[in-house]
């Protein structure tokens, strides 16, 4: 049996950790060593265009010579981040001190050795002045994972490591009973952009230990969590969504009136209508119908299959000149499939007349197409990129976890947070060179020769006839692409020949809308240059 005095003089000493800080490079102050015009808290942010940007900047830093790029801006300045469409690159720098005197000319650089990882986020600015970060849930039952942007509630949940299995255990460490008692908060992980340290021969040459990682700026992730749905007590919504402009848009025989029966306009009370009559010419029939209206009722206000829509309107009898009582729902419904989907073999008869729509039920009929409105709105708005929004502001904000001596879990040092930026759209103007496409020399027959078809399109049977038809017979309504064997068809195109039509067609409607817009000398600017002639 071992004493308890044995036991103590076994035990390895316990090394007192100095106070380490992460901070952007230049923030220290070393003697005889570059300090690139000083630096603080925040990352040290570098915008480059060159192409091969980061050689370059490491061998700024092993030379000592002056960081290009390097962005100095104000405390409370807000930046503009270009993206990589714009051939725009922005790099974080930072440096690891110890710092147990807080002060710039006694920071010693912290050992590379005691690193065991680093990264970067990007936090989003919500309305309120809290953060968001990017951030997941692992789904324990379904096994899948909720992404996007979350709020932090309060700076200590800033401050938690990105990755939940790096955090220190407030509890007894079973990872069920974790999951069940933790808060979600405490559960969520953070995406992450990975810091690097600087190659030995840097960090020897700066006398500094270099932390360096490219700050994302785009992605093509997209939220996965449940957005929640416009509110009607939003006073844009409500603008947007009033209920007197959605009983304009209504067709007069959905209005509520002093009439005690509607009906068609003369003539054509009780005619049947087969799918041809979708392309009549006639306007009084097509005043009649309505079919805009109709798929207005399909796709916009899912009138068919909203169950208490359809409801409401099944409440109106019609009188189809049958023995059979029939409502309006099933008449909709029944002059959809003739007149906007033409299904062969169907007829609808326009009734000779429908009983009134009360103020009330039209109230409850406009009440809830406004309600599907929203929903159709908060589809839209839903699923949101991770930086969509060109008007947002973001923060970038590094961390570096550090070995400890005592086989305890990393401990996390955050540094301070960057100056909020924004994301240029991609039509941003920059001075980066544009984009240069050689078109062929259409006119040379030697440059004819060498282009063959390099795409080919799948066309469908009905789509292949009908791009037969020809233009006179297509602006009169004859449309015969329902004729043909019914075979598809494959079609090779060559691309340069088609970048070369679109260009020519491109150029003719800037004429066009020049008259309008008068833009034409800032999108399109043409200069000669010489071609050097072969020798030959």
């Amino acid at each position: 049996m071992v004493s308890t005095r044995s036991r103590r003089q076994t035990r390895q000493p316990i090394q007192a950790e100095h106070p380490t800080t992460l901070q952007g490079l230049g923030a220290s102050q070393v003697p005889d060593k570059p300090g690139w015009g000083g630096g603080d808290g925040r990352p040290t942010l570098i915008e480059r265009q060159d192409q091969n940007f980061l050689s370059a900047i490491l061998n700024e830093l092993t030379a000592g010579s002056s960081l290009q790029g390097r962005m100095t801006p104000g405390s409370n300045e807000v930046l503009q981040l270009l993206q990589p469409v714009h051939r725009t690159f922005y790099l974080a720098l930072l440096e690891v001190v110890c710092n147990p005197f807080a002060l710039p000319t006694l920071q010693a650089r912290l050992d590379p050795e005691r690193i065991d990882s680093a990264g970067l986020v990007v936090r989003r600015l919500a309305a309120d002045g809290r953060r968001e970060g990017w951030r997941n849930q692992e789904q324990t039952a379904t096994g899948t994972s909720l992404r996007g942007w979350v709020v932090f509630e309060n700076n200590n949940e800033e401050m938690l490591d990105p990755d939940p299995s790096h955090r220190p255990r407030p509890l007894c460490g079973h990872p069920d009973l974790e999951s069940r008692l933790l808060p979600n908060a405490t559960r969520l992980s953070e995406s992450v952009s990975s810091l690097f340290i600087a190659p030995p021969a840097v960090n020897q040459a700066t006398g500094r230990t270099i932390l360096f990682g490219l700050v994302p700026v785009t992605s093509s992730e997209r939220s996965e969590l449940p957005q929640p749905l416009p509110t009607p007590t939003d006073d844009e919504i409500n603008k947007a969504f009033d209920q007197e402009i959605i009983n304009s848009i209504l067709p007069y025989y959905l209005r509520s009136g002093s009439d005690q029966t509607r009906s068609f306009p003369p003539g054509f009370a009780g005619q049947v209508l087969t799918a041809a009559a979708a392309d009549s010419s006639d306007p009084a029939l097509q005043q009649a119908i309505n079919s805009l209206f109709l798929q207005q009722l399909k796709h916009h206000f899912n009138a068919f299959e909203n169950s208490a829509l359809l409801q409401e309107f099944n409440q109106v009898s019609i009188d189809a000149g049958t023995s059979e009582a029939q409502q309006l729902g099933s008449f909709l419904q029944q002059a959809y499939r003739v007149l906007v989907e033409r299904q062969a073999n169907q007829q609808v008869r326009l009734p000779n007349q429908w009983g009134l729509i009360t103020a009330e039920q039209q109230g409850r009929i406009v009440a809830l197409i406004r309600a599907q409105l929203l929903h159709r709105l908060g589809e839209l708005t839903a699923a949101e990129e991770r930086f969509e929004d060109s008007d947002r502001q973001y923060q970038v904000r590094a961390f570096v976890r550090l070995r400890r001596d005592d086989g305890c879990p990393t401990k996390i040092i955050w540094s301070e947070y960057s100056n909020p930026f924004t994301i240029a759209p991609w039509y941003t103007n920059t001075n980066a060179p544009p984009l240069r496409i050689d078109l062929p020399d259409v006119l040379d027959p030697k440059a004819l020769q060498n282009l063959r078809p390099n795409v080919a399109f799948r066309v469908p049977p009905r789509l292949f006839n009908l791009l037969r038809n020809d233009p006179k017979n297509l602006l009169q309504g004859d449309d015969k692409s329902g004729g043909g064997l019914g075979l598809s068809w494959i079609c090779g195109f060559n691309i340069p020949i088609i970048t070369l039509c679109a260009f020519i067609v491109l150029n003719l409607f800037l004429k066009l809308f020049n008259l309008i817009f008068w833009w034409i000398f800032i999108i399109k600017i043409c200069i000669p240059f010489p071609i050097k002639k072969s020798n030959s």
